[in-house]
């Protein structure tokens, strides 16, 4: 059965709801619409007509679902948000909802669509309220900054991952069960109903596999607020970037068509060398550039 938007609908739906519903969750899109470094204690505290700006454009302008190409299996390093008015969750991600799993993996599953979504809500919103103006380059720092060296001469998180540290305590990941001797992931062969845990980055440079039910609490009403990280086993793992929920967006893949005949095992390792690279550079909110 092909993917649908209609099977990712509803968890859009939910976390427009919830962050309607939830001004002090408005609030921290505030500095990413003001072009501001988000952890700066310079930055003054949000105005209600700053809440007001961001639940507007959240009920009147939040991105359209949309579903990609089952063949897009390479990444992309030039547009992982080619358009801000829609988020684009990969095929493979959408199909796999619909694929026989375990209660426990579904709920894994629909929670990585709902972080894919903040985190490019994060995007959108820069690019919404700074008309790209601003120029930024990402830094090999933890756990993961971006330089900006246009407008402004400061540093700071960027911006999805940001808002995930914001609402959920750190950088959310994902680990499969073909995964598990710690090589790094090839994403046409991750099998996305084999779901083995799911982990959080956090500042003090740890990784923490999240519990199951912390996640189906989270779901049921759409509740964003940080883990308990002293109650969190945890859990060393490599290759970090390459494992982030966010790196698994459609927007950040592009269609490779081998054609009959091609290597599939030549196919994977091209995607492993270019999907394991350190991240490209980022020259506007929401477009990473690697001239």
């Amino acid at each position: 059965m092909q993917p649908s938007v209609h099977d990712i609908q509803p968890i859009f739906n939910g976390v427009q709801e919830s962050l309607l519903a939830t001004p002090s969750l408005l609030s921290v899109f505030v500095p990413l619409s003001r072009d501001e470094n988000p952890q700066s204690s310079n930055s003054a505290p949000a105005s209600e007509l700053d809440i007001s700006r961001i639940s507007s454009y959240i009920q009147h302008i939040f991105p359209n679902p949309s579903v990609s190409g089952m063949g897009k299996w390479c990444y992309d390093c030039n547009t992982p948000m080619k358009d801000p008015t829609t988020m684009e969750i990969h095929g493979r991600t959408v199909a796999a909802l619909s694929e026989p799993q375990t209660d426990d993996n579904r709920a894994l599953l629909r929670f990585i669509v709902v972080v894919q979504i903040l985190h490019q809500l994060g995007h959108a919103i820069c690019h919404h309220f700074n008309d790209l103006t601003t120029v930024i380059k990402l830094l090999p720092t933890f756990p993961v900054y971006v330089s900006n060296n246009f407008t402004k001469p400061y540093s700071h998180m960027e911006h999805g991952f940001w808002i995930e540290e914001a609402l959920f305590g750190g950088i959310v990941g994902v680990m499969f069960d073909e995964h598990l001797d710690w090589l790094p992931p090839a994403f046409l062969s991750s099998d996305f109903t084999h779901i083995s845990f799911l982990f959080l980055w956090c500042r003090d440079g740890r990784t923490y596999k999240l519990a199951v039910q912390d996640v189906k609490e989270r779901l049921e009403s759409f509740r964003f607020i940080p883990f308990d990280v002293s109650k969190l086993e945890v859990v060393p793992i490599q290759h970090i970037n390459s494992r982030t929920c966010a790196m698994l967006l459609g927007d950040h893949f592009f269609m490779s068509n081998p054609g009959p005949g091609a290597d599939k095992t030549a196919k994977d390792e091209l995607f492993e060398r270019s999907y394991v690279s350190p991240l490209p550079i980022t020259r506007h909110f929401g477009v990473r550039d690697c001239k």
